[in-house]
């Protein structure tokens, strides 16, 4: 079973982050998470798309994440949820 965030119990952190501007590096953030959970599948891996209702919580989540991956793609450095 692939793990998504809304699994991860309260108090418990995620191993990796993904973040990314959807426009140009969205496909990648995907597939990054998909290589990730194929090789590894207990890893708890946190990828915005997973749950766009949640996107209020993005720095909490960051801030329980073990690793933070950023995809540099053209104009992420730009977007808001990157900045904070």
């Amino acid at each position: 079973k692939k793990t998504t965030h809304q699994d991860i119990p309260l108090g418990e952190s995620f191993d990796v982050f993904i973040s990314h501007y959807q426009l140009t590096g969205g496909e990648l953030a995907l597939n990054v998470k998909m290589g990730l959970t194929e090789l590894h599948p207990y890893l708890k891996v946190f990828l915005d798309v997973d749950s766009l209702e949640r996107t209020h919580d993005l720095e909490w989540n960051v801030k329980r994440s073990k690793n933070f991956l950023l995809i540099l793609t053209t104009g992420v450095l730009e977007r808001p949820f990157v900045l904070l």
